[in-house]
């Protein structure tokens, strides 16, 4: 069996990706996450990981063309309705 892909890889590619996970998805991901508790409180920004699935769904699509299917189209209509609702969306302003 060959080396792992990893170890074949162009080095620039290896840099890109280590550049996005690191800094782009680890440092802005955490920096608005922070954020969101900082404005939201903690149980309503917590919400936001239920949210993960469904934003990767989204962006597979945008970027990537892949085809979103009628059962998760459903599943992420459940998902940010419940999203919504456990977040007070439709609840009684005080």
């Amino acid at each position: 069996m060959g080396a792992p892909r990893l170890l074949s890889a162009p080095w620039t590619d290896v840099a890109w990706q280590a550049l996005g996970q690191g800094a782009v998805a680890d440092l802005l991901g955490l920096a608005t996450y922070m954020m969101a508790i900082a404005k939201l409180r903690a149980a309503r920004a917590s919400l936001s990981a239920a949210l993960v699935p469904l934003l990767t769904a989204v962006g597979a699509a945008w970027l990537l063309g892949e085809p979103l299917g009628a059962s998760t189209l459903a599943a992420s209509a459940l998902v940010a309705g419940g999203v919504a609702l456990a977040g007070g969306a439709w609840g009684r302003r005080v």
